[in-house]
């Protein structure tokens, strides 16, 4: 249940009581002392510290460690990644049941950074797999499971921090099985072929489809920032996909602004400030780019140019506050 279904249920169990004003002034007094409360919360500044302190560690055990890999043997290997891994997260599991999040945030942390490392250990000195052998589903496989710890200590534990390595993880995963798919690894543009980047737009459309799902069961933070990788990574993606050379992708050039104008619309109904910056950003790109492609500018003084792409940046910083200000809550 979202929080505005369980407003309108204790209002309406409120309407159906005899509660007197008095009443609804100590409950709201209670709210208020209740959110006074210090919390562990990822967002506030002892979670930060406690967050940044995990990564600090993993690093520093990461450096400490490699000084002496060669000298350690494979079980040692094992232990020191997968083996720390889950000792850390199911002491950070425990730590989250008792209330000290303090603690637990940097175990978590640290066992979900470490995972995967394990994983591959496991599977390369032990049982003797071969990553990179023609055919090898063990990427996809490694991530697979990586993407299911994560999942299963975010479930367990309920951090909002844990939802980065779930999607990091799931990231990979996807990515991984496209390769294997389409063998993107053997094209010599890997990044700037048009599969690769019509697969960065599936994956952007993807992050902004996960973030309304988070909205609406109350990670508003994770969901902010899907919708600001998701945003930069379609728009860059489709973007980069109509070509920068003259009616190279006629359609494509055709289609973008109206795409940039449906997520300025959609901003308005997700009331996400960012996604219409983002949107706003990416049309002034892409009205910079048309001018660059279809004008003849070698017979415009430089200085023109400039100007006008002031303007071009005056008017969009113009429709983006008259966007906020009529449609977003303040």
């Amino acid at each position: 249940m979202i929080k505005k279904e369980k407003i309108n249920h204790i209002l309406d169990l409120a309407k159906r009581s005899d509660l007197s004003s008095a009443d609804y002034t100590a409950l709201i007094e209670a709210l208020r002392k209740e959110e006074r409360l210090p919390t562990a919360s990822p967002h506030s500044l002892p979670g930060i510290f406690s967050l940044l302190g995990g990564a600090v560690i993993t690093l520093g055990l990461v450096i400490l460690v490699l000084m002496f890999w060669r000298s350690i043997s494979s079980v040692g290997h094992l232990f020191l990644t997968l083996g720390i891994s889950v000792t850390l997260g199911v002491s950070g599991v425990l730590f989250m049941r008792q209330k000290l999040s303090i603690f637990s945030d940097a175990l978590l942390f640290i066992s979900s950074a470490l995972f995967p490392f394990g994983l591959w250990i496991l599977f390369r000195d032990f049982l003797q797999f071969d990553f990179f052998a023609q055919g090898s589903i063990l990427m996809p496989l490694l991530f697979l499971l990586s993407f299911a710890f994560s999942h299963l200590i975010f479930t367990l534990g309920g951090r909002a921090f844990q939802l980065i390595f779930s999607i990091l993880y799931g990231t990979l995963l996807y990515w991984s099985i496209v390769n294997r798919i389409f063998n993107l690894s053997s094209l010599p543009t890997l990044f700037l072929s048009d599969i690769s980047l019509l697969l960065a737009m599936v994956n952007g459309a993807s992050f902004l489809a996960l973030s309304r799902f988070l909205k609406k069961v109350g990670y508003s933070a994770s969901s902010t920032i899907l919708v600001l990788i998701g945003s930069i990574v379609f728009y860059a993606s489709f973007l980069a996909y109509t070509g920068f050379d003259y009616s190279a992708k006629i359609l494509m050039e055709f289609l973008y602004p109206i795409i940039v104008f449906l997520g300025i619309y959609l901003s308005t109904l997700w009331q996400s400030r960012v996604l219409l910056a983002t949107s706003s950003l990416f049309l002034m790109i892409d009205i910079i780019k048309i001018t660059h492609e279809y004008f003849d500018i070698e017979f415009l003084p430089w200085p023109l140019l400039v100007i006008f792409w002031g303007i071009i940046l005056v008017i969009t910083g113009e429709l983006f506050r008259r966007l906020s200000k009529k449609y977003f809550l303040k």
